[in-house]
């Protein structure tokens, strides 16, 4: 990947705050320092988003690289600005320091976990172990690349040279029944994936694994892609022993492929593994008899020197299995530690414990299935609980995922405690991108979601959602429910789970109407070729500021919005928060003073109603509030207010199972994620939020009890149904790197999901739903009118003002 320039920009600083990252994603102010760059990059062969026909690279508008200018510190996230001949070519921009050690560094694609550890140019990264598959390339969050740039360089020195860090294994699926491929070194003592630390060598990249490695890894693929070309992204390694690579389907049936042929992987390399001249038959032994794999399905410490694993097989051959242990930081086979025969108990659930280790120390588990009454079959695979460490003190309780559904608004996970001390022992779900065994750490940290209230102990199943707000589209998220006892936390097995692709936004047809200040933008528009509206927009750079119209808030009533603009002097004014007998539901904010528009903080924090099973019980809930702070910065959260005090999250509470399982309100110290530092001067909550750093937030699909799983609360199907149906909507956005606002209205009816695609269509990567259906309306200083349908009364507004 060659041929990156820097480009010098000027640019005001009041334009620099507003093109660095939202609120919502750094709390902390960006420092003086950070300085705007351009970097144009042209590519290496065999590298990065596609393989072309000629094995060059070709880049996407979601790439992203990390560019390190201290040592010690994470780097700053740069984004494509913009791609050209056909991919080849990509711009990316952002903001960062300058350098401190006379370098510019950068890893591709980037990560906001990964550390420049050295001048000499150092970088931690990982390589997730499991891949998504990509028909005839990779997954491109799975690809590894580093690069230097003098800092003092200037004219055809001032580049970056990107150099592959990792060598790509390509292979062809061999049955169409078939859905994954896990990929090993065949003596299993190759580390491939996981993390490990880069070094940029002079333009030579070393890896070096760490202890936390792994010796595989997993691609995943389609059914009914037979013959497809796929490849898995792995670190440089000497396979002496061979490969083995194991094909699976969705039943954990397999065909296991071996080549004993020694392969030393370089860098930057393409290796075929079914090349003609080291393809090998399968190994399963009779044809369509091969052994099934078996799952763990839970697992943990149960004492200071003991593990203990639940597992099953649907394999009808099977009649042993054998258990293995290793050291969490070796790679390999481990030993064998005991066989376990089934007799006639073919297709029940199984414990062992493996006792005798040491405390303090981490240990890898594992289970193979094997028919040695029979000729003809191999042992299984072996399937293995990893990085489990001895606490001094130890639990009888037992924590497992039961099942797991990915949505691309989030992820709905059920999991089960076994022997819960009591019911309200610290529970929920914990996750990370950048490490394939996540811990708790403290409560509230990044990565962790307290799980919902629960009403016994012993042995309970719950299901919980993690939005999207706090994911990342496309690569391996690894996830794990954990529960607290006995001074311990412990912790299910892990499940891998991935964030789909976004919706797109729809396409924008747009027509200027005239616009009652230069600094305003108005449109007329259609989008998706069927959905019509109106649309202004502005840049809070200049001339032009957001507010919130508070007259009509609170105990007064509704009025109609021609007056509220007389009263206020907006230039445009859009319809606000939706609203009941008691006011508005939701705080605002103006002139950065906190307005409540219900009577008090539990018509805020909670709902109640709607047809529903919380007819008659307060569910607790964190409303989507957006608005800009005092010099005019845009931010996006999620609020909830606590003892007069109004706290913001980057993630909403991720709603219960209606009926049955509810959310603790949250507190100062703890809630759906740590609390975000904010203070908006111009702001409204309602909700749901539609967009959240370029994340559809909404859907319209039900929960088996009939409401809808969203990022705002529980809304039955038959009354108060805002998500479901369609309907006149109001939104309002804006996008983080420009810092343009948008005011939109859509007096056609239309679904809560296409008017987050009509606002990620107009630009924004956060966008919050305002009132709709009658409430829906926009009105044009100096027209007289409004320029949409309707003219219901309301109690709230928000718009553009001159400065």
């Amino acid at each position: 990947m060659e041929g990156f320039k820097m480009k010098a920009m000027t640019v005001p600083f009041a334009i620099l705050l507003l093109a660095c990252t939202p609120e919502a994603l750094s709390p902390v102010e960006a420092p003086s320092d950070l300085l705007p760059m351009t970097f144009t990059a042209a590519g290496e062969a065999s590298t990065k988003t596609a393989l072309s026909d000629a094995w060059g690279i070709l880049w996407s508008s979601s790439d992203a690289i990390t560019l390190f200018a201290q040592t010690g510190k994470a780097g700053q996230e740069f984004k494509v600005s913009s791609v050209s001949d056909g991919g080849r070519v990509a711009s990316f921009s952002g903001l960062s320091p300058q350098s401190s050690n006379g370098y510019y560094y950068a890893l591709n694609p980037a990560s906001s976990s990964a550390r420049l550890v050295s001048t000499a140019g150092t970088v931690t990264a990982g390589l997730p172990a499991k891949q998504s598959g990509v028909e005839n390339s990779f997954d491109p969050a799975a690809h590894l690349a580093i690069a230097r740039v003098n800092a003092d360089a200037s004219g055809a020195d001032d580049v970056l040279h990107f150099k592959n860090a990792c060598a790509l294994l390509s292979f062809t699926v061999p049955g169409n029944y078939l859905n994954r491929v896990v990929i090993e070194s065949r003596d299993g003592s190759v580390p491939m994936t996981g993390p490990a630390t880069i070094s940029y060598n002079d333009g030579a990249p070393e890896v070096t694994p760490t202890s936390a490695s792994k010796n595989y890894v997993e691609v995943e693929f389609g059914q009914g892609t037979i013959a497809k070309r796929y490849y898995a992204a792995v670190y440089p390694g000497n396979y002496s022993s061979g490969i083995v690579m194991t094909f699976y389907n969705t039943d954990n049936k397999y065909n296991r492929y071996v080549s004993d042929k020694p392969l030393v992987l370089r860098r930057n390399a393409i290796v075929n593994l079914f090349d003609k001249d080291w393809r090998v038959t399968n190994d399963r032994g009779q044809a369509g008899t091969e052994l099934i794999a078996p799952e763990i399905i839970s697992g943990g410490q149960v004492s200071p020197t003991s593990i203990k694993i639940k597992f099953s097989c649907g394999s009808g051959a099977r009649d042993t299995y054998k258990l293995y242990v290793r050291p969490a930081a070796s790679l390999g086979a481990g030993t064998l530690v005991s066989s376990m025969s089934t007799g006639a108990n073919q297709y029940g659930a199984f414990e062992y414990t493996f006792d005798g280790l040491a405390t303090g120390a981490s240990y890898d588990v594992g289970v193979s299935a094997a028919a040695t009454g029979q000729s003809g079959y191999d042992d299984s695979p072996t399937v293995w609980l990893e990085d489990i460490t001895l606490n001094a003190s130890g639990s009888s309780m037992t924590v497992s995922i039961d099942d797991a559904a990915v949505n691309y608004y989030n992820f709905i996970v059920d999991y089960s405690i076994s022997g819960l001390p009591d019911a309200g022992a610290e529970h929920g779900l914990v996750f990370s991108y950048d490490v394939s065994q996540p811990t708790c750490g403290s409560v509230g940290a990044e990565g962790k979601l307290p799980g919902p209230v629960l009403s016994s102990s012993g042995d309970v199943t719950i299901t919980q959602c993690v939005p999207n707000a706090c994911l990342r589209p496309g690569g391996t998220c690894y996830l794990r429910a954990y529960c607290f006892d006995n001074g311990n936390y412990v912790y299910s097995q892990v499940r891998e789970l991935t964030l789909p692709a976004q919706p797109e936004g729809f396409s924008i047809s747009k027509t200027a109407i005239a616009s009652p200040d230069s600094d305003i933008s108005l449109y007329s528009f259609t989008a998706n070729g069927q959905y019509k509206g109106f649309a202004a927009c502005a840049s809070l750079s200049g001339g032009i500021s957001v507010g919130v119209n508070n007259a009509p808030m609170g105990a007064c009533s509704a009025i109609s919005l021609a007056s509220q603009m007389e009263s206020c002097g907006a230039l445009v004014l859009v319809n606000g928060q939706i609203f009941g007998g008691q006011g508005n539901i939701g705080v605002a904010y103006t002139g950065g003073q906190l307005r409540y528009n219900n009577s008090s903080a539990e018509g805020v924090s909670n709902c109640r109603g709607y047809s529903n099973t919380y007819t008659t019980t307060w569910q607790p809930v964190t409303r989507a509030i957006l608005g800009v702070d005092a010099s005019g910065k845009p931010g996006a959260y999620w609020c909830s207010v606590i003892d007069g005090k109004v706290y913001f999250f980057d993630r909403p509470i991720p709603a219960g199972t209606a009926g049955k399982l509810v959310y603790p309100q949250v507190t100062a110290s703890s809630g759906p994620g740590p609390a975000r530092s904010w203070s908006p001067a111009e702001a409204l909550s309602t909700g749901p939020m539609l967009l959240y750093d370029g994340k559809v937030c909404v859907s319209e699909d039900k929960i088996a009890t009939g409401v809808y799983y969203t990022n705002y609360e529980l809304w039955e199907t038959t009354s108060g149904n805002i998500y479901g149906s369609s309907r006149q909507r109001t939104a309002i956005g804006f996008n983080s790197a420009s810092g343009v606002f948008w005011l939109v209205t859509v007096p056609d009816n239309i679904t809560i999901t296409s008017m987050a695609r009509i606002m990620k269509g107009l630009g924004c990567d956060y966008a919050m739903n305002l009132d709709g259906g009658l409430s829906t309306q926009m009105q044009v200083s100096g027209t007289g009118k409004l320029i949409s349908s309707d003219t219901r009364n309301v109690k709230s507004s928000v718009g553009f003002f001159r400065r």
